[in-house]
């Protein structure tokens, strides 16, 4: 199996570097439809966005790998036609509806604090440090 260097990278551009390559196709989806998937916990606080081209994939890479996904209670996706739609849709959903746990497009000192309140709301101090780094 090859893989690219740009398929090593999860949707806010953060290298994965521990996860098994059975998670991982590569180029999927890079030119055909891409899928924008939003997770959301029990309370209706958005989690996550992100895209993928092998949505089912990318779900279990992230109920095994992503810190927010112990908080994951239900998803939304919508399907655009290419990939290059679906990047601009992600970025205009991040910045607008401020998910807690993506860094790109979302990086500020308010995001952050947004994060390590709902951390502490939730009692899950041992994933503060990451949270404060996010790194």
């Amino acid at each position: 199996m090859t893989i690219n260097s740009a398929d090593l990278l999860d949707s806010d551009g953060v290298p994965i570097t521990d996860v098994p390559l059975k998670y991982l196709r590569p180029n999927a989806g890079r030119e055909g439809p891409t899928d924008l998937y939003r997770w959301y916990d029990a309370d209706g606080q958005l989690l996550y966005v992100g895209i993928s081209g092998a949505l089912a994939s990318r779900e279990a890479a992230h109920a095994k790998w992503s810190s927010w996904s112990a908080f994951a209670a239900r998803s939304t996706t919508e399907r655009y036609r290419r990939r290059e739609i679906a990047l601009r849709a992600e970025r205009m959903a991040i910045e607008a509806e401020q998910s807690l746990f993506n860094r790109v497009h979302n990086d500020t000192p308010e995001s952050r604090q947004r994060l390590v309140e709902y951390l502490i709301g939730k009692g899950r101090l041992d994933l503060l440090e990451p949270a404060v780094s996010r790194g």
